[in-house]
């Protein structure tokens, strides 16, 4: 079985199929980089000028503590999964919004759901 993971992935998966009676063979099939940095980019968030970062893989998670934490209180952290919420959390980092739907789409509907409820101590 061919199995074509994230070379920074864990054996998890590769563990289970084993357990299961299979014989995977392990292929990187890809590897994340990071984006350049954004001086100016990461001055605005410093800055609490940005509403929300949207976070979309535990990669991902662990670029935005590198780059932007401390995370200002009214910046939200936006993740697109529970596993996602989760590597925020192991980076000291809490997910405002986290999407029950796993997608982009799904992601943006929580997000912009969680920007127009009302906030605490808000008149109607």
């Amino acid at each position: 079985m061919l199995l074509p993971l994230s070379e920074s992935a864990d054996d998890t998966l590769e563990t289970a199929l084993r357990a299961a009676g299979h014989r995977p063979e392990r292929v990187g099939a890809y590897r994340t980089v990071a984006a350049p940095r954004d001086p100016a980019v990461e001055a605005e968030v410093a800055a609490g000028r940005i509403d929300a970062l949207l976070v979309l893989s535990g990669s991902a998670a662990h670029e935005v503590s590198e780059r932007f934490a401390p995370i200002p209180p009214r910046t939200r952290l936006a993740a697109i999964g529970g596993p996602t919420a989760r590597a925020l959390a192991s980076h000291g980092l809490r997910a405002a919004v986290v999407s029950a739907v796993h997608t982009v789409p799904g992601l943006l509907d929580a997000l912009g759901e969680a920007l127009s409820a009302p906030t605490e101590g808000a008149h109607a």
